[in-house]
């Protein structure tokens, strides 16, 4: 088993090496396999082609570290870390999300829409939402984010991540009393002295 993840991690590496040299959908499964030393059989062993690569990726090294255990006092921070990280592997990070942005897109969008979802569910005490009302909410936020966050990504990563995770919490902020209001009729106690 750590031979397997030490294998995954280095054609891990390999890419994303490669991915300063040239575009992600200019690299080959070939190439990937030739810069870290491993046959192709190798490669084919552990993932179907480069975009499963790519989402291990991603998963291993940006999600899995950063978004485990959010809850809705912490996601806000979580999220600067991830986008610090990103900043960190901004060439990677830029290369890939231009050149395979579908894939990512779709892949980013379900790990977010499923974060959202749990938030959603634990948010709603009564019960009040229903299952197809809180996907469609949770992929709304999902797209929104997503969204937000590959814009940032294309844009040559010039906002600070403290900024853009202040602005998720001023939307998510917003939502949470609008929501409260229409459920109850109420405002939230603390919405009584803006």
């Amino acid at each position: 088993m750590a031979e397997s993840r030490l294998t995954k991690k280095a054609l891990g590496k390999s890419l994303k090496d490669l991915t300063n040299q040239k575009r992600f959908d200019k690299i080959s499964v070939g190439d990937i396999t030739d810069n870290c030393g491993v046959n192709r059989q190798t490669f084919y062993y552990h993932f179907s082609d480069k975009n499963q690569l790519l989402k291990y990726i991603y998963k291993t090294e940006f999600i899995e570290p950063y978004m485990t255990n959010v809850n809705f006092s912490n996601w806000d921070a979580r999220i600067v870390d991830v986008l610090k990280k990103m900043q960190i592997e901004s060439q990677f990070c830029i290369n890939t999300i231009s050149h395979a942005n579908n894939y990512l897109l779709s892949f980013f969008l379900d790990e977010a829409e499923a974060l959202f979802e749990d938030a959603i569910k634990d948010l709603d005490e009564r019960n009040i939402v229903n299952s197809e009302d809180r996907r469609f909410f949770a992929r709304f936020f999902a797209y929104g984010v997503c969204g937000v966050l590959t814009e940032w990504v294309l844009n040559g990563m010039n906002d600070t991540p403290d900024n853009i995770a202040a602005k998720l919490r001023q939307l998510l902020d917003s939502s949470e009393r609008a929501a409260y209001h229409k459920i109850t009729g109420d405002i939230l106690p603390e919405d009584i002295s803006h």
